[in-house]
């Protein structure tokens, strides 16, 4: 399954010179979860990288991610936050340093993604998979 960018926008190239920078920009499941826990990445939209320059959370992100984790981020946001609320106990070390109101943070943040990915349609309009009407051919 193809992993979905909730945030719309990543780090630019230059971030690529720092590990953190690195695998945030090539692995979209880091880079999903670290989006919706920390809402200060988008102070760096637009922001080239510079040495020196650090995301202290990304290692606790990364080190900490769990492989069930890992899988549901590469659902729509609002898949992703029914397993997160199931699966965050309030004893996740990967939530270690986040304020209390971090799973507001991360449910309003999911909303804006959920709605930005899959906007909503008027109700007179219905969508339709051609593949499963041409019986997958074109």
């Amino acid at each position: 399954m193809t992993c979905t960018n909730y945030a719309g926008w990543t780090l630019n190239p230059s971030w690529a010179a720092s590990c953190e920078g690195l695998i945030l920009r090539n692995r979209p499941e880091f880079w999903n979860l670290a989006w919706l826990m920390h809402p200060e990445l988008d102070d760096l939209v637009g922001k080239d990288y510079h040495p020196g320059m650090s995301l202290a959370f990304t290692k606790n992100v990364i080190d900490r991610m769990d492989h069930g984790t890992l899988v549901a981020l590469r659902e729509t946001p609002w898949a992703f936050m029914e397993y997160w609320q199931k699966a965050d106990t309030g004893d996740l070390a990967i939530t270690d340093g986040l304020p209390k109101s971090y799973l507001q943070t991360m449910s309003d943040r999911a909303d804006i993604a959920q709605s930005r990915l899959y906007p909503s349609l008027p109700a007179n309009v219905v969508r339709l998979n051609a593949r499963r009407l041409t019986n997958g051919t074109r």
